[in-house]
């Protein structure tokens, strides 16, 4: 009797812990970093109450996931390969990359050119920039020599860390001669472009992909400019209308493309969450030829709702919708902590973007860019509003991780392109969730819980219960298989 019951016993133990949930927590008041928790199992939750309820639902499927990723640019670049010892920069390229050691990033937006952090040329610079007052129709000067330094490398070493990397080309500003300030003092920063240079604005983006792919960087997809309803500010900018986009895709890019066999993806718009970018986007596909050619949309999160790209989603359900730009430190949109110098409030308002946008049909996250000095540096204009994943100290090569690396690294590392975000409930601006099934089976579950206080909930998933307890000021990711 004592064996048949002690093999009962052993019986309902394989039982109850058949199902491993591997558990991974970050809170606000640092104390936890991506911190590696004892598993858990599903099993019946004891009587006592809690005060949510997370029913996920591998059922029910919504967007393909494409990946999470950040900003590499000339300052980040320089940052990396000039100011740290090759084996803090590899260890960092890890980190960033490779989702064994690190959060694995899926995708990076690589300028075309220089942006609001750059350093070459003190930060104002393009492939193709001539004298005041001459141009070059041909594109005979166009060169990414400059690039060669350490802005390639990164790049490429980045390919070797994670050779599915997807790239996508953006430019802040085409060069000045270009545009319609080309006779200005800094032409970069402000003006359209120039109707009679259409042609040569679109050879711009052949050769940078053609250069690009000498140095094996192939380019998955481009969008024409980086907000292109900007059309001057204290950093490089250029305006396209939203008619001038449609002309230039359907009359210039298809069939430059064409002709030079590039199978690069050819992205809209790349500008904030407001009823201008609605416009924007319904302009552009307005027209049939130009809805067929291009893979979907382009945003930001500076202005406007997350729910604009639901909104996008009903609309146009066949395009995909990418989140291109965004950072914990200007998150206007949802102003609820505004001290954005504290790793608690970039923590906390980041938390938020993380559920949010894939909760909105959006396929990618993406932090601004990769790294900052403390100054928040180097920066064509200060002080700038957005913060790096990682700080660089360039006085003793240091580097300091910020709340975004963690909480983008809560999907990044789990979740795996092709994935599926599939059904979960949640409770807005308090308990909230995101969850996604992986192409090998795997469920990914993550909970934001911004509250000061730390939550009971119990998880459902079928017919099976996990009872757990999420840290106040937390974000948790729970996988299973």
């Amino acid at each position: 009797m004592a064996i048949v019951m002690l093999i009962a016993c052993c019986h309902q133990l394989v039982a109850q812990k058949s199902t491993p949930i591997h558990v991974w927590v970050s809170t606000a008041d640092e104390k936890k970093k991506l911190s590696k928790e004892a598993d858990v199992y599903f099993n019946a939750p004891k009587s006592k109450d809690t005060s949510y309820t997370i029913t996920v639902n591998s059922n029910i499927q919504f967007q393909k996931w494409i990946g999470c990723g950040a900003c590499t640019n000339d300052g980040s670049s320089w940052l990396m390969c000039k100011k740290l010892s090759k084996a803090s920069k590899d260890t960092l390229m890890n980190q960033l990359f490779s989702k064994k050691a690190g959060i694995g990033m899926d995708w990076v937006r690589q300028q075309m050119g220089s942006g609001d952090a750059a350093v070459i040329n003190n930060g104002w610079w393009t492939y193709d920039d001539m004298p005041k007052g001459e141009t070059d129709t041909l594109l005979q000067h166009f060169s990414i020599a400059m690039e060669k330094e350490y802005i390639l490398p990164v790049l490429k070493q980045a390919l070797q860390i994670n050779p599915s990397l997807k790239i996508i080309g953006c430019p802040w500003t085409p060069p000045g001669w270009m545009k319609t300030s080309a006779n200005d003092s800094n032409p970069l920063n402000h003006g359209d472009i120039q109707p009679k240079y259409y042609h040569q604005f679109t050879n711009y983006f052949v050769k940078f992909i053609q250069a690009y792919a000498k140095e094996n960087i192939p380019i998955y997809g481009i969008s024409l400019q980086n907000e292109p309803l900007a059309s001057k500010q204290q950093w490089q900018a250029c305006g396209i209308p939203a008619k001038v986009e449609a002309q230039l895709i359907k009359d210039y890019f298809v069939p430059a493309f064409a002709k030079h066999h590039i199978k690069s993806k050819l992205f809209v718009f790349d500008h904030n969450w407001d009823n201008d970018g609605w416009d924007y986007v319904n302009t552009v596909y307005k027209d049939t030829s130009v809805y067929k050619a291009v893979a979907g949309s382009m945003w930001h999160h500076y202005v406007g709702s997350p729910d604009m790209m639901t909104k996008v989603h009903n609309a146009y359900p066949d395009k995909e919708i990418w989140f291109t730009e965004g950072c914990a430190t200007t998150n206007w949109h949802n102003p609820i902590y505004f001290d954005y110098n504290t790793y608690r409030n970039s923590f906390l308002n980041f938390s938020y973007n993380m559920i949010a946008v894939p909760r909105n049909w959006c396929q990618t996250m993406t932090m601004y860019q990769i790294a900052m000095d403390p100054n928040h540096g180097p920066a064509v204009f200060g002080p700038p509003t957005n913060y790096g994943m990682v700080t660089i100290d360039p006085t003793d090569g240091s580097i300091a991780y910020r709340a975004e690396y963690y909480t983008l690294g809560h999907v990044s590392k789990f979740v795996s392109p092709g994935a599926y975000r599939i059904g979960t409930n949640q409770y807005d601006g308090d308990m909230e969730t995101v969850a996604f099934k992986n192409p090998d089976g795997s469920i990914v579950l993550v909970l934001s819980n911004r509250k000061a206080t730390a939550t009971e909930t119990k998880i459902n998933w079928g017919h099976k219960t996990l009872a757990y307890k999420v840290p106040a000021e937390s974000m948790v990711t729970l996988t299973w298989r």
